[in-house]
């Protein structure tokens, strides 16, 4: 997915098109942390579906437009996706200060990373370098969240992910702003959260979320889950017994060979396939989550 091969194809679409390109966004974060990018942000100068179509073109892949007004495309590559996007607010500085946090509002130029992938010419306009060295998110203006809502949920994933410190100033528009995650289209919520349980230790995005509002506002079924008492054989409420217990299971799921050396490859077989659109780790992890949810009166 960023392998020679696909960046190979992305250079001669450039250089076909005659455009100016970007490595944007969470991209140039992880290249930067010597993470290998999951999902590929580039900004182009012009012609961004032509040279999303000739690029799928050139790998024998899906594509389709994501955003037609703001001219956003997605090639579907393996592992993961290459989004193509024009320029937001005419300019590639202006287009930085369109995103969410300082550690995400950094590009490299196109022509400076390729072929020897060069991450040392960086434009980072918001000081992402700094935070991304003090490993916290920060959002890149007053309005960031407000501008999209589902940014405040985005934080916590990537403090799952990079198990970098929320900023206070985020926690702070939480506050303020929760109820604005009911503008977001379910779909977007959805794909953040399985985002969240692709993390070896999404228990502590959980743990993290629910000290806010945030939590009540997606989920108000979780809500009556805090301070439930169960009695008897347990000794936490049910909403950190629930924590609990997907804290177990994601420090039991890298072991599985230790506990059933005989049946470890087939047990991790069938959780990583994909029977039609359901995804077994992750449909384990949410039931581990509320498993319970049905204690609370």
């Amino acid at each position: 997915m960023f392998t020679d091969t696909y960046l190979q194809a992305f250079d001669s679409v450039v250089r076909q098109f005659g455009i100016t390109a970007y490595l944007c966004g969470g991209t140039v974060r992880d290249l930067l942390i010597n993470r290998t990018p999951r999902d590929v942000d580039v900004v182009l100068s012009a012609r961004v579906f032509e040279a999303a179509a000739a690029f799928a073109a050139k790998l024998d892949v899906p594509h389709f437009i994501l955003d037609e007004e703001r001219q956003v495309a997605r090639i579907v590559c393996g592992g993961g996706n290459w989004d193509f996007t024009g320029y937001r607010n005419g300019t590639i500085e202006g287009d930085l200060q369109k995103r969410d946090f300082t550690i995400n509002a950094m590009a490299i130029p196109w022509q400076t990373f390729f072929p020897n992938r060069n991450v040392t010419s960086v434009l980072d306009p918001f000081d992402g370098l700094k935070d991304l060295k003090k490993k916290l998110i920060v959002p890149v203006t007053e309005e960031s969240l407000r501008d999209d809502p589902l940014r405040m949920l985005r934080a916590f994933r990537i403090q799952a992910e990079l198990k970098f410190e929320i900023d206070p100033s985020v926690l702070r528009e939480i506050d303020r702003s929760y109820s604005l995650i009911a503008n977001v289209a379910v779909e977007r919520v959805a794909d953040e959260l399985d985002r969240v349980f692709l993390q070896a230790d999404s228990a502590s995005m959980w743990k993290a979320l629910g000290k806010t509002p945030l939590l009540e506002a997606l989920f108000p079924e979780m809500a009556p889950m805090k301070n439930c008492e169960q009695g008897g054989y347990h000794h936490l409420d049910v909403w950190s017994h629930s924590i609990l217990a997907l804290e177990k299971l994601e420090s039991f799921l890298p072991q599985l060979s230790n506990f059933f050396p005989k049946h470890s490859v087939a047990l991790q077989e069938y959780l990583n396939a994909t029977p039609g659109t359901l995804e077994r780790m992750r449909i384990l992890k949410w039931a581990a989550l509320l498993h319970d949810i049905g204690k609370p009166p």
